[in-house]
């Protein structure tokens, strides 16, 4: 979008009126010193309007913006015409002919080769129509990846078939009433030297619209270039004016040609502005076929280059497809809601506003059912929720007072999960009433889905918050504000959902849901208490880190129990209600990444931690006087020791801190040494974790128990 902007210095330099301008017009330091000494000064003439050059720039600015708009707003819209037309062919589809075999089959009189008959016409018959709609298909939806010029040329050769059967029609009209004249013993040019008002109107009427159509032709049979200067000489002209109106002049002439011939200008003026169309067509292939060729060619090294995913996203920009779904889809209920206000209007049921708002909900209904019925407008729909789910996340990290850019893909999300339910359910191929009864039960289950995404950005603040020291008191409670409605909107959701309907496994899956995100906000909760305590405290919190782990480690478990009931009852669904390609792609993909994986993990971060608290148990404890006489910080934290341990290269850290850092290395952060702990446990003692440890120091939690001594020698 270009911008026009004036920064501040031009505009005090373009209106100011200090001492080096005069009038609002700018001199130099001599002629500024010329006119305070009363000499006269040579300077251009001051307008009235000079002053208000910032608004003129300011104006022009706004006007460029608007026409960026609109000229978006139309790379939009020319779009959506071909959606329509794939829209059609994908309602279509279903209603293929093959009533001849339903026939055939039923009838129990019929021999058997009849039957076989009836069956291999309609197998043929349903074939020629997938190939008529499937080609249609491809064209439509090779127009909508075009260009935008290159679009807009296609509709110009439409519109000129368009010009072309509009004058067909009329000219045959007119062609039939000098027929009937002829037939009367009269004819047109008779009755217009007569002036007789009915035939006069309307051969003037036929003769003009023939040449306002026939130069909307000149113009859009070239593609919308210059008719002059695009190759149409004088000739050319004169002759489309004659192929328009040709048989508007044989009539007039009817009593010397014969009705046959008379009958057949129409088609032959047809007939000859096709062949210039043609023509144009001809001219236009020739760079077409050389853009298809270098958008190959560039395709080709874009995917070679950066890969089908890059391209693909390109594209994606580049076509705007979320813009034109949403307003093809807006379009497209526009056109049905008219369609039903317009049936009821005839019904006489909208005789008064009442009666029209009573109407409202019925209507809404069944804009709701037609707004699915193919994948094209669930597609549409689909881009319609992504952006209600976009709009209330941002509301809510208003309300959260959130900068962060981490979570501003829900829209995305949310349309991704919300097609996937629909193509997974068969939303597209049911009856209206269960097709309506199934968009409920998606919608319940993204609004579940809402709620944990909403957690997740409650989950990150509140760890936040806790271990700050600084942030004032109000976002804690609007945090807390957030978790108490993540808390008590789910029950009271699975309440209604349970008193209302019976028990399916859709209803056990949103409950599960449901649950699932009230103990994640309760975990998250326990731990912002933790951090909470911990940040407040004066001295180090050994025990912080495992009780962390601890809440943690329960609410993963709580995740990994739902998410295994979720894989039970997505494969009950599929073996027992409704199976499909769809569903049992989800239900490995939850399989693999929800249970498998979160299960390995947990597993691995158990295995870390045990080993770490093993190492850390044969370490031993830094005594008082050791931590008076260091009198040192903590390498890791720089904080000061209250208590320590020690490692093998007598280096001093916090016990949590050490464990931390065993999480990811197995060497000292300053010398960087490697902790060998099976060479520490044969150089030392043959009993592991026999080190001085001083009287009622606490035992972090999870340090496995010290083995028998038996057992370390069989084990060596």
């Amino acid at each position: 979008m270009l911008h026009m902007v004036v920064s501040d210095k031009n505009k005090v330099d373009m209106e100011g009126t200090g001492p080096g301008s005069i009038g609002g017009v700018i001199v130099g330091e001599q002629d500024a010193g010329l006119a305070a000494a009363g000499r006269p000064v040579r300077r251009p003439p001051v307008f009235p309007a000079a002053g208000n050059a910032g608004q003129v720039f300011r104006g022009l600015e706004v006007g460029t913006e608007w026409k960026a708009r609109i000229r978006a707003f139309v790379d939009v819209a020319i779009r959506v015409p071909p959606l329509f037309v794939m829209d059609s062919l994908l309602a279509r589809w279903n209603g293929v002919p093959s009533d001849s075999a339903a026939k055939g089959s039923n009838s129990s009189d019929s021999a058997g080769a009849e039957v076989e008959q009836a069956t291999l016409e309609a197998g043929i018959n349903a074939m020629l129509w997938f190939l008529v709609y499937a080609t249609l298909f491809f064209f439509s939806s090779v127009v909508f990846l075009l260009e935008s010029r290159q679009l807009l040329r296609v509709y110009l050769f439409l519109a000129s078939s368009g010009v072309l059967l509009w004058s067909y029609v009329c000219n045959h009209e007119f062609v039939k009433s000098a027929i009937a004249l002829t037939d009367q013993h009269s004819n047109v040019l008779y009755e217009c030297l007569t002036l007789n008002s009915s035939v006069l109107t309307k051969t003037l009427a036929n003769y003009v619209l023939q040449v306002l159509l026939g130069i909307i032709f000149s113009f859009s049979a070239q593609g919308g270039h210059n008719t002059l200067g695009s190759g149409y000489s004088t000739s050319r002209l004169f002759c489309l004016w004659i192929i328009f109106i040709g048989p508007t002049f044989f009539s007039l002439f009817s009593p010397f040609l014969s009705n046959s011939f008379l009958a057949w200008t129409p088609a032959i003026s047809f007939l000859a502005a096709h062949i210039v169309l043609l023509y144009g067509l001809r001219v236009f292939l020739q760079p077409a076929m050389q853009y298809l060729h270098e958008t190959a060619f560039w395709t080709k090294q874009v995917i070679a280059g950066e890969g089908i995913f890059f391209l693909l996203k390109a594209q994606w920009r580049r076509l705007q497809v979320p813009r034109v779904l949403r307003l093809f889809w807006l379009s497209r209920m526009a056109e049905h809601a008219s369609v039903l206000l317009a049936e009821r209007h005839a019904d006489g049921q909208l005789g008064s506003w009442l009666a029209l708002g009573a109407q409202l909900p019925q209507v809404a209904t069944q804009l709701l059912v037609r707004g699915c019925e193919t994948t094209l407008s669930v597609m549409g729909m689909t881009s319609l929720v992504s952006v209600a789910s976009h709009y209330i996340s941002l509301a809510v990290k208003l309300f959260l007072q959130m900068d962060d850019a981490d979570e501003r893909h829900m829209g995305m999300v949310s349309a991704i999960l919300f097609f996937v339910l629909a193509m997974q359910s068969g939303l597209t191929g049911m009856e209206p009433e269960k097709r309506l009864n199934r968009l409920y039960q998606n919608g319940c289950l993204l609004m579940t889905a809402t709620l944990h995404f909403f957690h997740s950005m409650i989950n990150s603040l509140l760890q936040m918050l806790g271990a700050s020291l600084n942030l004032p008191r109000e976002r804690h409670v609007r945090a807390l504000l957030v978790s108490a409605f993540l808390i008590v909107f789910p029950i009271f959701f699975m309440y209604v959902a349970w008193t209302r309907h019976p028990l399916s496994t859709w209803l056990l899956a949103l409950s599960c849901f449901s649950t699932e995100v009230v103990f994640k906000v309760i975990v998250s909760l326990i731990v912002y208490v933790l951090f909470l305590i911990d940040a407040r405290l004066d001295s180090s919190w050994e025990l912080f880190d495992d009780y962390v782990y601890t809440v943690r480690a329960f609410g993963a478990c709580m995740e990994l129990l739902f998410g295994t009931f979720l894989l039970l009852n997505g494969a009950w669904i599929f073996f027992f209600e409704q199976g499909g390609t769809i569903r049992a792609f989800t239900i490995l993909f939850h399989a693999y990444f929800n249970v498998w994986t979160q299960a390995k993990q947990g597993w691995a971060n158990s295995v870390r931690r045990r080993e770490a608290g093993r190492r850390l148990a044969e370490l031993r404890r830094a005594t008082p006087e050791q931590l008076e006489n260091l009198n040192d910080v903590c390498a890791i934290c720089h904080h000061e020791m209250d208590s320590a341990v020690v490692t093998e290269c007598e280096h001093f850290y916090h016990v949590n801190c050490l464990r931390r850092w065993l999480f990811m290395q197995n060497h000292c952060p300053l010398c960087h040494t490697d902790f060998d702990t099976r060479r520490r446990r044969e150089q030392i003692s043959p009993v592991i974790g026999h080190h001085d440890r001083p009287e009622g120091a606490p035992r972090a939690l999870f340090v496995p128990p010290e083995p028998e001594e038996e057992n370390h020698m069989h084990m060596d």
